[in-house]
């Protein structure tokens, strides 16, 4: 007897089966959106243009909510990045310190180490260097597979790798043109072409097979990009005009616009960066100075400028040292606790994480901090302070910060953010304030253990005399805002 005809459940006369369904739609609502930080939303409330390539995300906390929830993803750790080095079998050591736990760079290393004959030479490198030998990895790749169906040998692989190196550079110039950083079909062809290549790449055929076979291009929607965005925006800052950036950008923004220009998206911030870096690699670190110092006059001409602020932060937390833009650092500092309250960005792109961020020497990074508290907010109101940052940066090294904290008693500037004093009361215990309490001797606490904040101790000074209030030491009553201790 045959076996019963169950329903095909791909006809429509069957059924629908809920379970298998349900698990799909729930799936598909937790599946999590990977992009680059600058294509995220930056400010509050706005909303992006979506388009057939984009999935609308529905806010969260109800229709007029905010957008969902971002895990910002940046460097390794100091152990992930050494269990990665490890499983890449990269000796410690090979890479410079700022890029030694860049997850990309590790990967790019790894694949470079593995295609060199031997053992690879004891070399310090940074991202740069990594980056370019990649790049001349992956033309030699393309210029070995298109010898192999053309019946090459020898010198002209090396003929043939040059010819695919200006190719790749030509496609990241097209690359530049308005648009979202990738070549449309038409250019593709031009550069890489399907059939027989014309008499100045050497003639032959599968260029765009081959391109695409070792991975360098990949299609995106209607046309082709670089696989890896940031080794694009690398080979793209190099062909970029950097002063027409600039002057388009930033230094011209009120100036009129052809009425055929495109106005260029936010996301593609990366070839001018990498053009910023490169000015430095090329003309030397005043160069890049004076052209900093140039975005600073600028974000103090309009604060709301989205390009200048990001360009610096871009730039300054990337250099290897930040200690020959110190007094670009110093004039940025300085606008900043100018507007005081009214910073626009002041707790967004130049927040404490970014003081924090730079590779400085610890006394250069608390002389910006004093200025910057000038710019600090009421101790009730929501969000980081840069105070609060000296407190955690004495907590963490007492021995090295205390010390510079002592050249804050020379500032006798009043802090804006200091509470109004309260109505007089009985007398009461003083309050320390933040560097006085890290070496105020405490019958309840040890004279060797620092504090990050007020605490309450015995007096420092008779009680008819109290502590000054003037000055930047006004910091232990901004934390805390309230006194300790009892009433006698």
């Amino acid at each position: 007897m045959p076996p019963p005809t169950l329903p095909d459940p791909c006809l429509p006369s069957a059924p629908p089966d809920p379970c298998r369904r349900r698990p799909f739609r729930i799936r598909a609502r937790r599946r999590p959106l990977r992009t680059r930080a600058r294509r995220w939303p930056v400010r509050a409330g706005a909303r992006r243009r979506t388009d057939r390539n984009r999935v609308r995300r529905r806010p969260v906390g109800g229709p007029g909510g905010g957008h969902p929830p971002c895990v910002r993803l940046g460097d390794l750790t100091d152990d992930e990045a050494r269990q990665a080095r490890a499983r890449y079998r990269l000796p410690e050591g090979a890479l410079a310190d700022p890029d030694a736990r860049h997850p990309l760079t590790l990967r790019l290393l790894a694949e470079v180490h593995e295609a060199l004959p031997g053992v690879p030479p004891p070399v310090r490198v940074d991202r740069d260097t990594v980056f370019a030998a990649h790049l001349d990895l992956m033309c030699l790749r393309i210029a070995t597979r298109l010898a192999e169906e053309n019946g090459l040998r020898g010198t002209a692989v090396r003929r043939l790798a040059a010819k695919v190196s200006g190719q790749v550079h030509e496609a990241a110039r097209r690359s530049l043109a308005p648009g979202q950083g990738q070549l449309d079909r038409e250019s593709f062809e031009a550069v890489f072409p399907w059939g027989p290549a014309p008499a100045r790449l050497g003639g032959g055929t599968g260029w765009a097979t081959a391109v695409l076979a070792e991975g360098l291009l990949v299609p995106a929607g209607d046309g082709y990009r670089f696989a890896h965005e940031e080794l694009a925006d690398w080979i793209q800052g190099t062909h970029l005009d950097l002063h027409e950036a600039l002057r388009a950008l930033v230094h011209h923004r009120g100036a009129p616009h052809h009425p055929h220009t495109l106005p260029v998206p936010h996301h593609r911030i990366g070839p001018v960066a990498e053009a910023l870096l490169l000015l430095a690699r090329q003309h030397g670190v005043p160069q890049l100075a004076l052209t900093l110092e140039e975005l600073v006059t600028a974000l103090d001409a309009d604060p709301y400028s989205w390009w200048a602020a990001r360009l610096l932060t871009e730039v300054l937390t990337r250099v290897p040292d930040a200690t020959p833009y110190t007094d670009v650092l110093r004039l940025l500092a300085d606008g900043i606790a100018e507007r005081g309250g009214e910073e626009p960005r002041g707790r967004g792109e130049f927040g404490p994480a970014f003081w924090t961020a730079l590779r400085l020497p610890e006394a250069t990074r608390l002389d910006l901090l004093r200025r910057l508290v000038l710019a600090d907010g009421p101790p009730h109101e929501p969000g980081p302070r840069h105070l609060d940052t000296v407190a955690r940066l004495l907590a963490a090294d007492p021995t090295t910060v205390q010390p510079l904290l002592v050249r804050w008693f020379d500032d006798e500037r009043p802090l804006p953010a200091t509470p109004t004093p309260p109505s007089p009361r009985p007398p009461r215990r003083c309050c320390t304030p933040i560097a006085t309490a890290a070496w105020t001797p405490s019958p309840r606490r040890s004279p060797t253990a620092p504090t990050a904040g007020p605490t309450n101790c015995s007096p420092s000074w008779p009680r008819r005399n109290p502590p000054p209030s003037a000055g930047p030491w006004n910091a232990g009553h901004a934390t805390s805002g309230r006194t300790g201790g009892r009433p006698r």
